[in-house]
């Protein structure tokens, strides 16, 4: 069940419980993150991360399942941003 963890000043919601959907459900992340984009709520990276490791992925996983999906979902520019922040939560 996603959960909105916080409301930013731009207006853009940042929502928790995106792992459970992609790993038990089966939803693609790539599906997810349109669906939230395009409602204005983005995804707590730090959340999904945590259930991701718990679930037992490794973070090379991890990192490799988020770009794919991004990749998909983000324009070139906004994708470059992306990465550099997730480089700096995941480093390998």
């Amino acid at each position: 069940m996603l959960s909105i963890v916080e409301k930013r000043n731009d207006g853009w919601a940042v929502v928790a419980g995106v792992h459970p959907l992609v790993g038990t459900h089966g939803l693609p992340l790539e599906d997810i993150l349109i669906y939230l984009h395009q409602n204005k709520m983005i995804v707590d990276w730090i959340d999904y991360i945590v259930c991701a490791r718990r679930d037992g992925a490794s973070f090379r996983t991890i990192k490799a399942k988020i770009e794919a999906a991004a990749s998909e979902v983000y324009k070139h520019a906004e994708f470059d941003q992306f990465m550099e922040r997730l480089n700096k939560v995941i480093t390998l």
